[in-house]
């Protein structure tokens, strides 16, 4: 839904406690045929989004062009002010930062490349700090972005810490005391190699962590405690950085001394003499296990979403709360014949009939203003060219604020319904008018006929009158006449 796994801003704010259940209402009733998926898809949504409520950083989504879509209770604790559409998060990058911060955003966004960035921040109070800012492209099953997720985390103790010790080595000299008490009073773990990788100091953090004192961890014994799966990895980083100099950073995992393992932020610095030459690193590996499994049970939860999604027997789409389309399930391709680009830029406009299209975006623009329900019969154009006749409808997904945070629609498929109703319609027409000219006849006939059948009855009473006959037969006959004289006047 939300986009969902391709826009998890629409995940986290589904709405508060008080009011989440109308919304679970709502999505459930996107589904005429399938209310138990709807009642799954439900319970996803709720654990969603108290996953993202719980993790300790800020959380952030986007569209495939780069439009945050949404962003987090973090967000408005660190800036002080609620996400909203007009907000932008530009506003609170520290300005020495801005370009190159923009410059990498527009680079992701462009080539679909990972977005990974350090750069400080403006806090509410005024405090410039240090973040580390990471995205995700989500991509549908055809492998096309169609939006983005973010987390970014503040860092600015580890920035600081690093950079303490870097200039404590590089500008100060301390002396080995001093910078060894500095090391053992910091929360992480900090290692020190020398220019070929091998380790020669790792502080008391290491030790209680991993189990392993210096004649385990020394040269490059450190390595027995990477998790079997981060080894390969690591290690072709690791070495590219040793020959390049560039800051080694990566996410790996450590075992515990209980045989456990744990994810890390790891990052290194190298530390040059006064030629340049590198002589040593020194690094720190920061304890992010939590926010990592947090992250990975909202990608799964993503992904059972959108496997909902496609198993619905309608067409489903989400839009951002501006209208922007954001995902589209496999039904709604293999009918219209568009592609994801297509789709995603308004092309949907072309398959609405035209005799539709006007009343379809007055009555979308109504619900995108008012945030009321969307609901409209129209004809949407097939691939093949054919029209057929579909309900749509679509339901606002709000925070806890109240505020629209996502758009999810469902298509219908009525057309044999709608001409059925039709046919029917038409015979009740041809009905009513069949009996109204009927009811013109009788009254037609009535009126023509009054005047004969009354000098009839006038002949009648004058021949009782005045003849006197004796011929039983021919009384019967003459009250025969009566009779059928009566009946005609009623």
């Amino acid at each position: 839904i939300i986009n969902i796994k391709e826009n998890t801003s629409d995940i986290e704010n589904l709405n508060g406690p008080e009011n989440f259940t109308n919304n679970v209402d709502n999505v459930q009733a996107l589904s005429t045929n399938s209310s138990f998926e709807g009642q799954i898809l439900n319970n996803h949504l709720i654990q969603i989004k108290e996953l993202i409520e719980a993790m300790p950083v800020m959380v952030w989504t986007a569209a495939a062009d780069g439009k945050v879509t949404y962003c987090n209770h973090g967000w408005a604790e660190f800036t002080g002010v609620q996400f909203n559409n007009n907000w932008n998060w530009q506003d609170y990058i520290y300005p020495a930062d801005l370009e190159r911060t923009k410059a990498a955003y527009i680079h992701s966004i462009t080539t679909g490349e990972v977005y990974e960035i350090e750069y400080r921040w403006v806090r509410f109070d005024g405090q410039v700090r240090w973040m580390l800012g990471r995205a995700n492209p989500i991509k549908d099953k055809s492998g096309n972005i169609t939006s983005w997720i973010g987390i970014t985390t503040d860092i600015h103790e580890q920035k600081c810490i690093i950079e303490a010790l870097y200039a404590a080595q590089k500008q100060l000299k301390e002396s080995e005391e001093n910078y060894r008490f500095l090391a053992e009073s910091m929360p992480q773990l900090v290692w020190i190699v020398d220019e070929a990788g091998n380790s020669i100091y790792s502080n008391n953090k290491w030790v209680e962590y991993t189990g392993q004192f210096y004649e385990q961890y020394k040269n490059w014994g450190w390595a027995d405690m990477l998790h079997p799966d981060d080894r390969e990895t690591t290690f072709n980083l690791w070495n590219h950085c040793l020959k390049t100099g560039e800051t080694f950073n990566i996410e790996y995992r450590l075992k515990q001394v209980n045989g456990n393992y744990k994810w890390f932020l790891v990052k290194a610095l190298p530390f040059r003499n006064e030629k340049g030459k590198i002589v040593k690193w020194v690094g720190t590996s920061t304890d992010i296990h939590e926010t990592k499994l947090t992250e990975q049970k909202i990608k799964q939860k993503a992904d059972e979403f959108i496997t909902l999604a496609e198993t619905l027997p309608q067409m489903v789409w989400t839009a951002a709360p501006d209208g922007r389309d954001l995902f589209h399930n496999k039904r709604w391709y293999e009918y219209t014949g568009l592609e994801d680009e297509e789709a995603l830029n308004y092309k949907w406009k072309e398959i609405i009939h035209p005799d539709d299209l006007e009343n379809c975006i007055t009555l979308y623009q109504k619900s995108l203003t008012t945030g009321k329900n969307y609901q409209i019969e129209y004809r949407i154009r097939r691939y093949d060219g054919q029209f057929r006749w579909f309900l749509g409808r679509a339901l606002p997904l709000k925070n806890d604020q109240g505020h629209i945070i996502l758009w999810v629609g469902t298509l219908t498929d009525i057309h044999d319904q709608k001409n059925h109703r039709e046919e029917l319609e038409r015979k009740n027409l041809e009905l009513h008018q069949i009996n109204s000219d009927l009811d013109n006849f009788i009254y037609t006939a009535s009126h023509d006929l009054k005047a004969p059948i009354s000098n009839i009855e006038g002949l009648l009473d004058a021949l009782i009158t005045h003849q006197c006959y004796e011929d039983a037969e021919v009384k019967m006959m003459i009250n025969m006449i009566q009779d059928s004289v009566k009946r005609f006047q009623r």
